[in-house]
């Protein structure tokens, strides 16, 4: 991280003599993480219907990440990857569709896979695009008065990702 040298509070510090010449740092570029492979099942366990896709994207809580544009990218990306996934599978999800848009509870678990572990707050914070983008798939508000109930969790460790879980209630 770092200050930079122009920031006002090192500029008053030089000026008063309280510390002599400084350099800026260079900030060390970030390696990518390894990513998932895209998965999909689906099927039924125990007379209940889901249908589960693993996907490969790195989600990062909001409040940690730097600047607007930085945000807004992050957005389009995490949308256009989770759309992409499942845009491939639609044929499994509209029945799940179809249930939430006729007011039925359908009950969706949105996992972060891999990375270190985060706190509660913020697995809800980094899964919000792909919330509004499994909404916008089934039709419905992703709101708390809508028809569907939704579940986070997080398994780090190993290569990251998004695991997206959708059954009926």
């Amino acid at each position: 991280m770092g200050i930079s040298p122009e920031h006002p509070a090192i500029q008053q510090a030089l000026s008063r003599g309280l510390i002599t010449g400084c350099a800026a740092v260079p900030k060390a570029k970030r390696e990518k993480p390894d990513l998932v492979a895209p998965e999909h099942e689906h099927g039924s366990r125990d007379g209940v219907r889901y249908s589960r896709w693993l996907v490969p994207l790195h989600v990062v809580a909001g409040d940690n990440a730097r600047g607007m544009r930085a945000k807004i990218g992050r957005a389009g990306h995490e949308r256009r990857v989770t759309s992409q996934a499942l845009s491939r599978t639609l044929r499994a999800l509209s029945p799940f569709a179809e249930s939430a848009q006729a007011g039925h509870r359908v009950i969706c678990t949105l996992t972060r896979v891999g990375g270190r572990e985060m706190d509660y707050a913020n697995v809800v914070a980094a899964m919000k695009y792909v919330q509004d983008t499994v909404a916008m798939f089934l039709g419905v508000d992703d709101g708390p008065r809508g028809p569907v109930q939704w579940v986070y969790d997080q398994k780090p460790g190993g290569p990251v990702g998004v695991r997206i879980q959708i059954q009926a209630a």
